[in-house]
């Protein structure tokens, strides 16, 4: 151990923090989730040295278990693999979203408040782009953000009027994929690797995962509505193509969603230094 207590003194003697653990007998891990949370963290070493161990104690175990089966669905693409958390394509995901949007229809049809918010870089799937349009017929609240290509047409009088779509083009690169359903107000959220397009959910490993924690999910919903809100850089995607902007008032709040997000996300950060 002389080694190893020489090599940790030149890891203190620079500033680091340390830590020692051990997944096997569960020491030093409350300490470690301690110093992880609310920080961005990266995990390197060797291979077979317990990254993953350490992980699934620290992190929601269900979870973490569901994202080693993914790569065993890479590794023995021939054996069944069930999950219960996570959207894999191509395995379950078509399937767990259209249950997703069939509960909106459900609970529409039942007079419940049902909606569905989208933020996606492309819809061209065909079967999904049906299914909302059967959502927006039983009167499904469905909004569409949606940065490149849109093969759905939204506001047409008897097929998608209950749809509204728009595109955000700004200086940053509009990349994330998320879902939110109402589930009669015990919203779902889910972030995805995934676009709703038929490459993506039928001939391509991709994940999504249902967001668990609290507070995430309300961050989430948040950002979602700041961006709905854009009037400064969010077109109308309608059925005629001509995209134009979102029309602005000036008697109004301007709305430039990655401004008001950055801003939003500041606040948080600068709370939680106080």
């Amino acid at each position: 151990y002389k080694k190893v207590d020489e090599i940790k003194e030149i890891y203190k003697n620079v500033g680091y923090q340390l830590i020692e653990t051990n997944a096997k007998e569960k020491e030093g891990i409350e300490e470690l989730k301690k110093a992880l949370e609310n920080n961005i963290s990266v995990f390197s070493g060797n291979s077979g040295v317990g990254k993953s161990t350490l992980l699934n104690d620290i992190f929601n175990k269900e979870i973490t278990k569901e994202v080693d089966s993914v790569f065993d669905c890479i590794e023995y693409p021939y054996a069944r693999h069930s999950f219960k958390h996570l959207l894999v394509s191509p395995i379950n995901a078509r399937k767990n979203i259209y249950a997703l949007i069939d509960r909106e229809i459900e609970n529409a049809k039942a007079n419940k408040e049902a909606y569905i918010h989208i933020k996606v870089n492309n819809l061209v799937d065909t079967p999904i782009i049906e299914r909302l349009y059967r959502a927006s017929e039983v009167g499904v609240k469905v909004r569409l953000i949606v940065r490149g290509m849109c093969s759905l047409k939204a506001g047409v009088e008897g097929l998608s009027e209950n749809i509204y779509a728009t595109s955000i083009l700004d200086r940053f690169l509009e990349h994330p994929r998320v879902m939110i359903f109402c589930n009669n107000h015990n919203e779902d959220v889910y972030i995805s690797s995934a676009d709703l397009m038929t490459r993506n959910l039928d001939y391509r490993i991709e994940v999504g995962t249902r967001i668990l924690d609290p507070v995430l999910k309300e961050r989430i919903i948040k950002i979602f509505d700041i961006q709905s809100n854009d009037n400064q850089k969010s077109r109308i995607l309608n059925d005629s193509q001509s995209n134009h902007y979102v029309p602005y008032d000036k008697n109004t709040k301007a709305t430039r969603a990655q401004i008001e997000i950055f801003n939003y996300l500041n606040e948080i950060e600068n709370n939680k230094a106080k």
